[in-house]
């Protein structure tokens, strides 16, 4: 049986399956992989976008290790999980708040944050982190060629 669901939310992957998982994902252990193309048993191949590719085979990658989990975000965050999510500590995410960079409504004493409003921030910070590397590594070549 190569995979059971034990539940709405819970399936079992038979351990043959997993070490087909780690075969194909062995095949690229250096290089960041995506599925390209799905054929299904009707013999139709379909074309996912390169971030479903991406998800697809990262979770072919974590099955080598033996578990994986996959979840979806609610509309709404915590505090806590949103700064897990921006890869910030908690004290620094709200700063953030405070500053207007990213707006959250309160919900009694608690603090919420749109979902949207989350991703948006972690990818504005991974553009403006990229940019500073590239510019960084720009200055380096410069200063290469002056010496």
């Amino acid at each position: 049986m190569p995979a059971t669901i034990l539940s709405k939310s819970t399936i079992f992957i038979d351990p043959a399956l997993t070490r087909e998982a780690d075969d194909i994902a062995a095949s690229s252990p250096t290089t960041p992989t995506s599925i390209t193309s799905i054929t299904l048993s009707n013999g139709e191949t379909v074309t996912p976008s390169p971030e479903f590719g991406s998800l697809l085979f990262d979770l072919m990658t974590h099955l080598r290790h033996g578990t994986a989990s996959v979840k979806t975000l609610p509309e709404e965050l915590s505090t806590i999980s949103a700064a897990e999510i921006v890869g910030v500590s908690r004290p620094t995410l709200m700063k953030f708040i405070a500053d207007g960079e990213l707006p959250a409504t309160k919900v009694g004493s608690h603090t919420r944050l749109r979902t949207a409003d989350v991703l948006a921030l972690r990818d504005q910070r991974r553009t403006k982190r990229a940019r500073a590397i590239a510019d960084l590594r720009r200055l380096d070549d410069i200063i290469d060629a002056q010496n």
